[in-house]
Parts: C-alpha cells; sequence; structure tokens
C-alpha cells in the first residue's frame, strides 16, 4: 500500500519451516515506512508488538567530506584475479511486450543469469530466470518471479490494486500494539 505522501506498507508472508511432526504457521511480517515522519515501524502481528526507527534526515546531518581514494600499488594489482581466472557468467536480456496485470498495462522483461558448470564446483549449469512486469502508469513493478536453481522460486505481486487514497489508520501503530524500543538510525 503507498499513499500520495509517499508512505508505504508492505506485508509479507513466509512459507513455515519445514519441520516433521510439528505445525507451524506462516510468518508474517508488516513493515511501514514513513517518509514524511522519518519512521520506519515493524509490526509483529503475532505478539502484537511495534518497533519504532527514527531515520535521520539525510539533509540535516553534516556528512564528512569522502576520503579520496589511495593509489593502488602494483603489490595491490597482484592480488585481483586476472581476467582468465575470474568466473565466467553469461546473462541475456528480453523483451515480453505487454499484458494487463490487476487492470493495468505492463512492460515485461526476462533476465536469464547462467553459471558455467564448473565456475562454482557446480557439475551443471545453474540457470536464473527473472521476469518483472512493469506499470508506466504507477511507476511500479506489478509482478516478478525469478526461479534460482540454489534458492528456489519467489514470487512478488501486487494484489487489489486501488487508485484512492488508502487509509492513514494503515500507517500508524495500531492501538492494541505495544511499542518496543524506539531507535534513531540513518538510512
Amino acid at each position: 500500500v503507498r499513499d500520495s505522501a509517499g508512505r508505504t506498507r508492505t506485508e509479507q508472508e513466509f512459507p513455515p519451516p519445514m519441520i516433521s511432526s510439528v505445525v507451524v504457521s506462516p510468518r508474517r511480517t508488516i513493515t511501514i515506512y514513513d517518509p514524511v515522519e522519518q519512521v520506519s515501524i515493524s509490526l509483529n502481528p503475532v505478539n502484537k508488538t511495534a518497533q519504532i526507527r527514527h531515520l535521520r534526515d539525510p539533509r540535516r546531518v553534516a556528512r564528512p567530506p569522502s576520503p579520496r581514494p589511495l593509489p593502488m600499488g602494483p603489490r595491490s594489482l597482484d592480488s585481483l584475479p586476472r581476467p582468465s581466472e575470474a568466473p565466467h557468467t553469461i546473462n541475456s536480456t528480453e523483451t515480453l511486450g505487454t499484458r494487463e496485470i490487476e487492470g493495468l498495462s505492463a512492460r515485461g522483461t526476462r533476465n536469464v543469469h547462467t553459471v558455467p558448470a564448473g565456475a562454482r564446483g557446480n557439475e551443471q549449469p545453474l540457470v536464473t530466470v527473472s521476469e518483472s512486469w512493469y506499470s508506466e502508469e504507477l511507476h511500479q513493478v506489478l509482478l516478478s518471479t525469478t526461479n534460482d536453481p540454489e534458492s528456489g522460486e519467489r514470487t512478488h505481486k501486487l494484489m487489489n490494486i486501488q487508485r484512492g487514497e488508502p487509509d492513514p489508520a494503515l500507517f500508524q501503530v495500531p492501538p492494541d500494539y505495544t511499542v518496543q524500543g524506539d531507535k534513531i538510525t540513518n538510512p
């Protein structure tokens, strides 16, 4: 959920771990980011607790000057991998055209990243395929999927898209939650 001021509320559900003979419910997280108030809020719906982090406004924080990079001597260059020793990967990008998702037109792109057999001790090539569907109207990715042989399949999809302003209560700590800690951090 996002409002016109840039506040966002993200709810994620993760599948339960595979534990034999023990029923474990999925883990759910809720994160609220409020750039107006400069806070990030993590809600735990199981314990009904909230963790609030106050973010410093980077425009108000004086930053020290960036250090100049140190020149690299000949010994430093010897420690870098030579191009012939670097693992070779193959990347390709394909345009998928447009399709409608949740009533919006979205432009699709497929990226394929291949690690050849033997590059990381793998017997077979490792092929990761990622698709992304972007809405120009919302300036947002509506659907993305990644199929990775090492970490499995992941899907991120915006659902129930409504173009009106969301309820302001979605961006606040619910009244029945307990606030635990209040930190100031740099973004």
